[in-house]
């Protein structure tokens, strides 16, 4: 039995320190939920830039919401341009009718004005009414969306311009002149651009092809309603495919990151144990130098 160096507690001490240190990071692991960056540096790294790839892609996800909620407000506006022209389309027809009083004549004029004065209202000029958040919906162009984390990761939208500044043809009105056998002896063809159809200036209720042109605008804007009804699936497609995508990742870092609960709170029990114990030892153990007084009494 030594004095001066006394080896049992000594050794229990080394014990003791180490299940307390056991223990403390057990404690924090529990109270956290999650390893530290000392448990597992390589999975700690990993975990980390997984966290960075879920907020990326949770921007991502914003994106393609904001682009829907885009897409539907520019639906919502080429909805009400169709009733608009629809509505422009039986005044032309009830104008050239030839039985109204030339007060009647005026009325008509003056609502089909109103109906184009609406249109450029929504989609001319710099504080068109057709906007998102401060994007024009109907003056051209394409907006790029990011939809993932990586640069390329993006899509182009296509904004239909129907701004009073578009003077691209959408499309002929043709007209025949037959004989009285049903043969055609004279025809016209007139290229009718669209900002003609809004231009009060260039339209009016009875001008000239006025019912045909007035059809070529409907399909035109038909056909912008297709065009963003195609782009908004692909969106949705998108926005469903992220979200899969931020879930599997969400659930691969909780498998690196996240503690199991039960096997940590086992071990909890068994580093508490071994403190008590090894702090009752090393008690009994400094008491073992002052048995040799006992034994020179």
């Amino acid at each position: 039995m030594r004095i001066q160096n006394n080896v049992i507690a000594a050794n229990i001490w080394s014990s003791y320190s180490g299940n307390m240190s056991k223990l403390q990071a057990s404690m924090s692991r529990l109270s956290t939920g999650v390893i530290k960056s000392t448990d597992d540096p390589a999975g700690f790294g990993v975990g980390a830039r997984m966290g960075t790839q879920i907020s990326d892609v949770a921007k991502a996800r914003q994106n393609t919401d904001n682009s829907i909620s885009l897409v539907q407000t520019a639906d919502g506006w080429l909805s009400e341009m169709t009733t608009i022209l629809a509505r422009m389309q039986e005044l032309a027809v009830e104008a050239g009718g030839g039985l109204l009083a030339e007060s009647d004549n005026a009325n008509v004029q003056k609502e089909f004005t109103e109906l184009q004065s609406e249109i450029l209202r929504v989609t001319s000029g710099n504080n068109a009414a057709g906007t998102f958040n401060g994007v024009s919906l109907f003056q051209g162009g394409d907006l790029t969306v990011q939809i993932g984390e990586d640069t390329d990761q993006t899509i182009d939208l296509t904004l239909v311009d129907l701004s009073v500044t578009n003077t691209n043809s959408i499309g002929t009105v043709s007209s025949y002149e037959y004989d009285s056998s049903g043969n055609v002896t004279g025809s016209s063809h007139t290229s009718v651009a669209w900002s003609s159809i809004i231009d009060t200036s260039m339209m009016s209720v009875g001008s000239e092809n006025v019912i045909g042109a007035l059809s070529l605008a409907i399909d035109y804007v038909s056909n912008s309603i297709a065009i963003l009804s195609a782009q908004q699936t692909r969106l949705e497609s998108t926005n469903s495919a992220l979200l899969t995508y931020q879930d599997n990742l969400n659930a691969a870092q909780s498998q690196i990151m996240d503690i199991d609960m039960a096997q940590e709170t086992t071990r909890y029990s068994s580093y508490e144990v071994l403190s008590q114990v090894a702090s009752a030892m090393l008690a009994q153990a400094n008491k073992l130098p002052s048995q040799i007084l006992e034994q020179l009494k």
